[in-house]
């Protein structure tokens, strides 16, 4: 036997270990973006509507670019006063997650939606009344593109595990 695949053996179960490692690491991951996921889309499915009114709406500057490639980001800010079992409720949220927008102009139409008076509908949490949204579709990409990269490294993973456990056939 060789000397290169005499080291090639030595290496094989430290690379079925890296597998295992990457295997457990994708799968662990995997299960909490995915899962975190599908348990918020269920809960967004639970808020109920509610009439509110607008009490005061403004365009924020979340974060100021200082290079070339570090655009603006904008928060559209709509506090709102909604009624639920006779308690008034007052609420700041837009959506379940608060990322920016970077289309000024998508942002401006966006606030000049909600001026202060509109009646709209929002949607609040029935067993947190306190917790309301105005848009309650859930948050985040498909579930199918979430789970592609998890799927390729876990991919990566399964190769590695398999060679270091098999390694090449000998010829």
């Amino acid at each position: 036997m060789s000397e290169g695949k005499r080291s090639r053996r030595k290496l094989r179960p430290f690379l079925a270990i890296a597998g295992f490692v990457i295997l457990a690491a994708v799968g662990y991951f995997g299960y909490a973006v995915v899962g975190s996921h599908l348990e918020q889309s269920r809960v967004a499915r639970t808020f109920q509507p509610v009439a509110a009114e607008v009490v005061s709406s403004a365009l924020r500057t979340v974060s100021a670019g200082t290079g070339v490639n570090k655009p603006v980001s904008y928060r559209v800010d709509v506090q709102y006063r909604y009624t639920v079992d006779g308690r008034e409720y007052r609420s700041r949220r837009y959506a379940f997650m608060g990322a920016g927008i970077t289309d000024y102009a998508e942002a401006k139409r966006l606030a000049g939606k909600y001026p202060a008076g509109k009646h709209i509908t929002a949607f609040y949490d029935p067993e947190q009344p306190a917790e309301a949204v105005l848009y309650r579709d859930p948050p985040g990409l498909p579930v199918g593109v979430m789970i592609f990269p998890f799927a390729l490294f876990g991919l990566v993973g399964l190769i590695i595990l398999v060679y270091g456990l098999r390694g090449r056939p000998e010829r």
